[in-house]
């Protein structure tokens, strides 16, 4: 859910944005429910296999990595908010086959083994720049397999309006505004008050996967439970 760029990795999105992760209480039910819908999404729109070592990052509390780790080899995860790390650890505790991935300095990076399939999904609206996000995805792609995807999935693009999608959401998926959820939403609104959600376009997009040895593809719709976003997946060549 929180990322980092590569000159300061540990501090790219804004402290608003930080705050609000570090300060989370236990998950709300709607994380579980928009976990459950990205994890389904996700092996719908890709071929997922037990060959697969995966990383997810930007973990958040691991309700998509959960569901997913029966079906890899291997999953590792990473999130910039040591507070996610905590409950993401805790709840994939009892699946062998994942693991955490320091993935907040140099040498975190340096030693991570080439990945078949990079998850990055609720990440980029939260860094503070569009050079520090397109960074980001150019410094995944260095850890990609040869032939391997990585899945960039909720990006806003530029003419996205927030409100009229949160009315679309209240409809279709009801379930998601308990008053503990709402509770969840006042404060993510105060967090947005200090620090904007980044948009990045298709443009950018595409010309950052060429210039990484990337062929990309957009998935329609996006697969997490906004559908007007972007999903792009992305090929190492």
């Amino acid at each position: 859910m929180t990322p980092h760029s590569g000159q300061q990795p540990n501090r790219s999105e804004p402290a608003g944005w930080r705050i609000y992760w570090d300060e989370q209480g236990s998950p709300a039910d709607s994380f579980r429910v928009e976990g459950e819908i990205y994890a389904r999404r996700l092996m719908a729109a890709i071929e997922i296999d037990a060959s697969m070592d995966v990383l997810d990052y930007g973990c958040g509390f691991g309700f998509a990595a959960a569901l997913i780790a029966p079906h890899v080899k291997t999953i590792r995860y990473y999130d910039n908010s040591p507070r996610m790390v905590e409950y993401c650890k805790a709840r994939l505790a009892q699946l062998p086959n994942t693991m955490f991935c320091d993935l907040g300095s140099e040498d975190g990076f340096e030693n991570c083994p080439p990945m078949d399939l990079i998850l990055v999904n609720s990440v980029l609206q939260y860094v503070d720049s569009l050079g520090a996000a397109l960074d980001l995805l150019g410094r995944l792609s260095k850890l990609m397999a040869n032939g391997g995807l990585m899945v960039v999935s909720d990006v806003i693009p530029p003419s996205h309006s927030l409100a009229v999608e949160a009315i679309g959401v209240l409809f279709k998926h009801p379930s998601l505004f308990s008053d503990r959820i709402m509770n969840v939403a006042r404060r993510y609104a105060r967090a947005r008050g200090s620090a904007t959600l980044l948009r990045i376009s298709r443009n950018d997009l595409e010309e950052t996967a060429r210039r990484n040895g990337m062929e990309v593809a957009f998935h329609e719709p996006n697969i997490t439970h906004f559908p007007k976003r972007i999903t792009a997946v992305c090929r190492k060549n």
